[in-house]
């Protein structure tokens, strides 16, 4: 078999993180207040379990059950995102995923503080790059 040239590689970088930062925007900005602040609290602001337990006045073991599952829920948005908005299949999102992690060039802060879609916008059609509307 062939291999891919580093202009074939770029491409799909590219590709997989284009698709990962919009799937990933998206997913966050469906998440609840609560759990995008949650998230800020926890990745960065630094603060500890403890201490985002005391801000929302539960104990600190609550903190960790909640953080896992925001963590799986944005997970499973993101790629529920790749597969309806970017037509990715499951060996694609693995993919994706994965090379996002490695590059860490996607600014999740940014995200976290952007305001939540309004209700009605959620059920709207997402925009493709170039404008064109993908289907959900």
């Amino acid at each position: 078999p062939e291999r891919a040239g580093p202009s074939d590689l770029e491409f799909v970088r590219q590709r997989y993180g284009a698709a990962v930062s919009a799937a990933l925007r998206r997913a966050i900005g469906d998440l609840e207040g609560r759990e995008r602040l949650l998230l800020a609290y926890y990745y960065y602001d630094d603060m500890t379990l403890r201490e985002i337990g005391q801000v929302f006045g539960v104990h600190e073991a609550t903190i960790s059950r909640w953080l896992t599952k925001v963590q799986k829920r944005a997970r499973k948005l993101v790629e529920k995102g790749l597969v309806r908005d970017h037509g990715f299949n499951r060996r694609e999102v693995s993919e994706a995923i994965e090379l996002a992690a490695e590059r860490m060039d996607i600014n999740v802060r940014e995200y976290l503080f952007e305001s939540a879609p309004a209700e009605g916008e959620r059920d709207r059609p997402a925009q493709k790059p170039g404008g064109a509307v993908a289907q959900r």
